[in-house]
């Protein structure tokens, strides 16, 4: 598997890796809604020809993907999952070798949680440590975030090795 910051898997892969079509996909980098900071981009993502993805992209990608399912815009989801990724997880991706695997466990445990303070208004999040009891609202969305990484890492990787 190549390092987190290696270019290898191509748009397909991608979707595939976060569970979205590549319709969806395309749209959010096109309109430029999703942002790659954690990544080591400050630009705007887009879709501009041929496109190639990382591990530390597809993390953005998958944490985004699950953010918007819960009702967030894909340009707050994006910012959070950059967020949630740069809080943990900065310090991997200056090494040039890291494998996939060191982000998924940098999260081991960890729930990031998100929910509207009052209901209705703006969104408000936390990245729970392991044990920490947490009940921030009535109503919030509780995501394993290595859980989610795993799986889209996996994914992404798979299918990329099966030629699918």
């Amino acid at each position: 598997m190549p390092p987190l910051m290696g270019r290898k898997l191509r748009f397909a892969d991608a979707a595939h890796a976060i569970e979205a079509t590549p319709k969806t996909l395309r749209n959010w980098l096109q309109r430029g809604q999703v942002r790659f900071d954690f990544a080591g981009s400050t630009e705007v993502a887009r879709a501009s020809g041929w496109r190639e993805f990382n591990a530390s992209e597809i993390a953005v990608l998958a944490i985004t993907r699950k953010l918007v399912e819960f009702g967030m815009t894909v340009e707050e989801a994006s910012g959070f999952a950059n967020a949630v990724l740069s809080e943990r997880a900065a310090l991997l991706l200056t090494f040039n070798s890291t494998p996939p695997q060191m982000l998924v466990a940098a999260f081991s445990g960890f729930r990031f949680m998100a929910w509207r303070d009052p209901p209705g208004e703006r969104w408000r999040t936390v990245l729970a440590d392991p044990g920490e009891l947490l009940l921030p609202a009535s109503a919030c969305m509780v995501l394993a975030v290595a859980d989610i990484l795993e799986r889209a890492i996996t994914r992404a990787y798979q299918r990329g090795e099966d030629g699918e």
